[in-house]
């Protein structure tokens, strides 16, 4: 589109201060409900609402209408049970820091929803408190909605006696502003390339847990390199599954039960995202 165009032309700071009127690009996001096929005729008060009302033009955050098949695979992935997962996801859902301290720290932002919503990225925090990883990756930071889940895992984790830290990636400095500061003590962001960071930075640690939810054409060197730093168990999680086939491709090269949902937005134009995970498991030596 030529609005694209244009943007591409323009500095970085400069598209990201025009992002910030996001709610008033009422032509672009009329389009981008278009594109999705939602119907203004069928569903006049969600498509209404978007166009209207939501500041997001590219990512897109909303409750899930199947929660519960998210639940489902999630637990036949970490081999647990569907009440315990369910628990976990309350625990988050309830969590205040992840409510209602969220909240303060949005609520002046013309750029984000007033409510921050989780959805899919429940699943990782599942994850996380269920293997207790020393080490988490997250390749692609953002918001930092997947960091502030996975440091909050960590830090109850932690009160456990099971304490363990977060590596996150991204290219830009400015991403991850919603991480509080009761949060970051866990947390070592690192601006640059996974292809020229990730491998010094986890060097000598286990990594229990590796999240991609960045450039797709990344995905394959970063599992493979979670891989060679490996703890004994591993899950490699592809924050968007349908964006690249690298994970299902490892799973089936290791003979990893490969698990892979797709959501279903409540209230919302967008078709969904997806989120896929392979737990890989050092064979035991023998005695």
């Amino acid at each position: 589109m030529i609005e694209d165009r244009l943007r591409s032309l323009l500095p970085r700071d400069a598209r990201r201060r025009l992002s910030r009127l996001s709610r008033l690009r009422w032509l672009r996001k009329a389009r981008i409900a278009r594109s999705y096929g939602a119907s203004l005729r069928r569903d006049p008060f969600t498509v209404l609402g978007f166009v209207l009302f939501d500041p997001e033009v590219d990512t897109f955050t909303y409750e899930l209408a199947n929660e519960h098949e998210l639940v489902e695979v999630t637990a036949r992935a970490l081999g647990v049970t569907p009440r315990r997962v369910a628990t976990l996801f309350g625990e988050a859902r309830d969590d205040p820091l992840l409510g209602a301290g969220l909240a303060r720290r949005v609520r002046w932002r013309f750029d984000f929803k007033r409510r921050v919503r989780f959805g899919r990225r429940y699943a990782w925090y599942a994850m996380a408190r269920v293997l207790r990883p020393e080490v988490i990756v997250e390749t692609g930071i953002k918001d930092g909605l997947g960091s502030v889940l996975l440091l909050r895992a960590l830090q109850r984790n932690a009160q456990e006696r099971a304490p363990g830290r977060l590596i996150s990636f991204d290219l830009y400095p400015d991403k991850g502003w919603l991480v509080p500061d009761e949060l970051r003590d866990g947390w070592q962001p690192i601006f640059a390339s996974t292809r020229d960071a990730l491998a010094p930075a986890i060097d000598g640690l286990r990594v229990g847990m590796l999240v991609h939810d960045s450039d797709p054409a990344s995905a394959d060197f970063e599992y493979r390199t979670a891989l060679d730093h490996a703890a004994s168990r591993l899950a490699l999680v592809a924050g968007t599954a349908h964006h690249s086939d690298a994970l299902r491709a490892l799973c089936e090269e290791h003979g990893v039960p490969y698990h892979y949902f797709h959501d279903r937005p409540k209230r919302h134009v967008s078709p969904g995202s997806s989120t896929a995970v392979g737990i890989f498991e050092r064979p035991r030596q023998s005695a």
